[in-house]
């Protein structure tokens, strides 16, 4: 698979890229790519996991009054299991 470069500024640079390090055409992109993903991926922010308060304040929030106010039971494993029977597999 191949990539034509049509802008001659990045085709000069790449080849001038290329000549500089001793390396192919393909492999001064390669490294070039890769050592900008690299750095672009360490400079994005990172995911923070949330808390068990955060948790519960995203679930209240999507909780019906019943729920909120506790008239709905909470879901046993078996409640679980029932409402997600699929027919023909066997439990082991």
């Amino acid at each position: 698979m191949g990539i034509l470069i049509k802008n001659p500024e990045a085709e000069r640079a790449v080849r001038e890229l290329a000549e500089l390090t001793g390396e192919s055409l393909t492999t001064a992109v390669e490294v070039a790519v890769k050592e900008r993903l690299e750095a672009k991926r360490a400079a994005a922010p990172r995911h923070k996991p949330r808390s068990v308060a955060e948790m519960d304040a995203i679930t209240w929030k999507y909780l019906t009054p019943e729920a909120r106010a506790g008239l709905i039971p909470p879901i046993t494993k078996a409640d679980f299991d029932e409402i997600n029977e699929i027919p023909g597999l066997d439990d082991e």
